[in-house]
């Protein structure tokens, strides 16, 4: 059995999407509802095996050196539109902060040259979906194409809890892209707690110099309130690598026993 594993920059990267398009445009014999950890153990039966949970960036290290028939997909979206994205059960309160994205360009530096691991922008994903899919099924040869990405609307059949957190299925489109400069004094403000992601923005291809910079200049950070934590504690960073080398151990043991 092939695994695959989508992880994102943080919340609001658009796996839930991404998930989908995947089940409608391959050949893809068991998926789990909604988010499932790579800790979770393969089913018996299959050939393809689908799974998503966007904050796995910092487990999957160890099951891709162990388990070589996982493959892992990342989507990395910019951070300034990911945390600009309201919660909708928490009215007026936004996702998620920059403390994913800080722990996220850490664990990217560990995995990006690991084989079996393939990464592209959120960004490209919405622009050009097609494209994204020929990618895909060129570094993952094992796929077999049914529908293309641009026409996932027309067959997608999302469970209830996948399709509120679509709001619908509706075409693949950049829409929310750029949608931070709306929001700059969240921005401003979550560069003053987590400081500058400039070099980041620059090195994902968001951004080719700094000069974005000068639309916070006179811009006064707000006081806004995530609906996750605003850091992770050392423990937390630590127990989630912790699991991503057990979840290793174990698949490669189930693997072995088949």
């Amino acid at each position: 059995m092939k695994r695959i594993h989508i992880i994102g920059s943080s919340p609001r990267t658009g796996t839930t999407l991404l998930a989908e398009a995947m089940k409608v445009g391959f050949n893809i014999d068991r998926t789990l509802n909604h988010e499932a950890s790579i800790s979770n153990l393969n089913p018996p039966d299959g050939q393809v095996f689908l799974t998503k949970k966007p904050d796995d960036y910092l487990k999957v290290k160890w099951p891709l050196r162990l388990y070589r028939a996982l493959y892992v997909i990342c989507i990395v979206r910019d951070p300034r539109d990911s945390i600009v994205s309201f919660n909708s059960r928490q009215p007026g309160t936004y996702w998620t902060s920059l403390k994913s994205w800080k722990a996220f360009v850490t664990a990217f530096d560990e995995i990006e040259t690991l084989p079996r691991f393939l990464w592209f922008r959120y960004e490209d994903f919405v622009t050009n979906p097609d494209r994204v899919q020929d990618l895909i099924a060129e570094h993952l040869p094992f796929l077999t194409v049914k529908h293309r990405f641009s026409q996932y609307h027309h067959h997608a059949q999302p469970d209830e809890g996948t399709a509120k957190d679509l709001n619908s299925v509706r075409p693949i489109a950049p829409a929310g892209v750029g949608a931070w400069k709306n929001h700059l004094p969240r921005v401003k403000q979550q560069i003053a707690v987590h400081g500058s992601i400039t070099n980041d923005l620059i090195r994902f291809g968001n951004e080719a110099d700094d000069s974005w910079e000068t639309l916070l200049q006179s811009v006064e950070p707000g006081t806004f309130d995530s609906a996750r934590s605003e850091f992770y504690t050392r423990r937390r960073l630590l127990k989630k690598r912790y699991q991503g080398l057990i979840a290793g151990i174990r698949l490669a043991w189930q693997h072995r026993q088949q």
